[in-house]
């Protein structure tokens, strides 16, 4: 994405939004947007609360006339004590049966499943875009045997500061076993 760079040495991170029009983002937009497949960890740190998948739509079509490869249509949407904090629609190509498992029988949501088959997926940002309303990436995640293309959309007050206190005085929900 052109205003977007990430650079990795073996001394040095370097993360950069340096695209004029995205120079009104925050250091926490700035954090949420480059996220590279942990953002529910990172908005549960951000809350002090669990964030919880809500699966919506998980609809896979095996890929015409082509053996182990599935298409799936993916929404989801990320919740904070009931309160929905952002939607993630997505394309995923999968050509693993153990991952068709995990990602289409069982839900796992994708950060989920990259950690739980210990694999830092490739990450390529594509489109970010904030308005008075709200910020949206566009972006992939891909590791051998799935590829993520994945749109995302949340109110821009879901990085206010003072949202995480607002929800601590909303009564939680027990936590399911």
């Amino acid at each position: 994405m052109d205003g977007y760079t990430e650079r990795i040495t073996a001394q040095r991170v370097a993360v950069t939004f340096d695209d004029p029009a995205l120079a009104n983002l925050t250091p926490i937009e700035r954090v949420i947007l480059s996220s590279n497949g942990t953002l529910q960890r990172i908005l549960s740190a951000f809350y002090n609360a669990p964030i919880d998948v809500v699966v919506v739509k998980n609809l896979a079509k095996q890929k015409e006339g082509v053996k182990d490869t599935w298409v799936v249509d993916r929404e989801i949407h990320l919740m904070c004590q009931g309160e929905r904090l952002g939607v993630a629609v997505s394309q995923l190509v999968i050509t693993k049966r153990e991952y068709f498992d995990l990602l289409i029988t069982k839900s796992v949501g994708l950060g989920q499943f990259f950690k739980l088959q210990f694999v830092q997926p490739a990450f390529v940002l594509t489109e970010v875009r904030k308005t008075d309303r709200e910020l949206y990436r566009l972006y992939e995640l891909s590791c051998p045997g799935v590829v993520c293309t994945i749109g995302e959309t949340f109110p821009t007050w879901v990085v206010d500061t003072d949202r995480p206190a607002m929800l601590a005085k909303k009564p939680r929900p027990p936590t399911p076993l």
